[in-house]
């Protein structure tokens, strides 16, 4: 016997034509990384300001 017959693969030249970007989508897909980045550092820093008032209420609240 032989190698099984090769499929034939439909191409479709129309489907990928021709590609366009959105300048403005683009430029806030590129610095939403940054914007991200900084947004998640902030929630930690408040999170970690009221994590600390917190321990500060409860050690006051041992001291009485």
């Amino acid at each position: 016997m032989g190698r099984p017959a090769m499929k034939k693969r439909k191409l479709n030249q129309s489907a990928t034509e021709e590609v366009l970007f959105d300048p403005s989508a683009r430029q806030e897909y590129l610095t939403g990384f940054h914007k991200r980045k900084v947004q998640r550092t902030k929630a930690a820093q408040e999170a970690a300001a009221q994590k600390a008032r917190q321990e500060r209420i409860e050690d006051r609240k041992t001291v009485r």
